[in-house]
């Protein structure tokens, strides 16, 4: 009987949440500055989470998800992935 072995992927870059952000409200003919206004965050803030500089807090994902219908569980799957990639790569440099 074969046996199969299970890969993970696990590439040396990672994406912030912010990126993913970045391309919705580009899909929605929403600025940045929008975005700021409308999550009650200021523009160096928004710049900052777009950046992935600024950690996508549960409080923010519910603005979030009011914005985009994204769900806030989905923001914050993607942040937590996020912070542990950057705790992965850093562990391997």
């Amino acid at each position: 009987m074969k046996t199969e072995t299970q890969q993970t992927f696990l590439p040396d870059w990672t994406v912030p949440p912010g990126s993913m952000l970045e391309e919705k409200i580009a899909d929605m003919g929403l600025t940045v500055e929008l975005m700021a206004e409308r999550t009650e965050l200021t523009l160096l803030e928004a710049r900052q989470l777009l950046e992935g500089e600024m950690p996508l807090t549960e409080a923010i994902a519910v603005r979030l998800e009011k914005l985009t219908g994204i769900r806030q569980e989905v923001w914050i799957g993607w942040e937590q992935t996020y912070r542990d990639d950057l705790i992965r790569l850093s562990a391997a440099e």
